[in-house]
């Protein structure tokens, strides 16, 4: 198994905040399996006006996930392997 020590992440629509957490409770990756992970997460109903607003004009909407997963490396610590996506969001909520 592989040790992750916690994730940090942040959710951006349009470039606004939608959600971010970080989570260090830490939980062993299996091998060759697979591992659930619970994540919590902070949603502010300020970012979420403004994304709703965002995703409401016209024009292609686009979000952008940001997360870094910590890996506890014996000797070197923890260390930081970045994932980052973006793309387009699908037309499900304009008028």
């Amino acid at each position: 198994g592989l040790p992750l020590g916690g994730i940090d992440y942040e959710l951006r629509i349009d470039g606004e905040r939608l959600l971010d957490g970080l989570d260090r409770r830490g939980l062993e990756i299996a091998a060759r399996g697979e591992t659930p992970v619970d994540l919590p997460l902070t949603l502010r109903f300020a970012d979420l006006r403004r994304v709703w607003q965002s995703v409401r004009q016209p024009g292609r909407s686009r979000y952008e996930l940001d997360a870094d997963f910590l890996f506890d490396v014996p000797v070197i610590g923890e260390v930081r392997v970045p994932l980052r996506r973006s793309g387009d969001l699908p037309d499900l909520i304009r008028n």
